[in-house]
């Protein structure tokens, strides 16, 4: 089952991990500083991103897409619809 561990070891606010993704995904949520929005970010194979998503940045083999939100919850939320595609 799919759930976010936090992560203290970061120099920043708030950090947690996407734990037992799909095989080749990785997710993670960073806080910066307080007051500042919640970036989740979504590492995920190329071949298993839509046709039709124009936002996801190519590394090597991988997709790369970012969605920045003030609410922790809602960045969850859209990891979590990446992870279950």
């Amino acid at each position: 089952m799919m759930s976010f561990v936090e992560d203290g070891s970061r120099p920043f606010d708030y950090v947690e991990r996407l734990q037992d993704g799909p095989d080749g995904f990785e997710a993670r949520i960073v806080r910066i500083a307080a007051g500042l929005p919640f970036d989740a970010t979504v590492i995920m194979p190329l071949e298993a991103v839509p046709a039709d998503t124009a936002d996801a940045e190519p590394v090597g083999d991988h997709a790369v897409l970012h969605h920045a939100t003030p609410d922790l919850a809602a960045a969850e939320d859209w990891v979590l619809a990446w992870a279950n595609r």
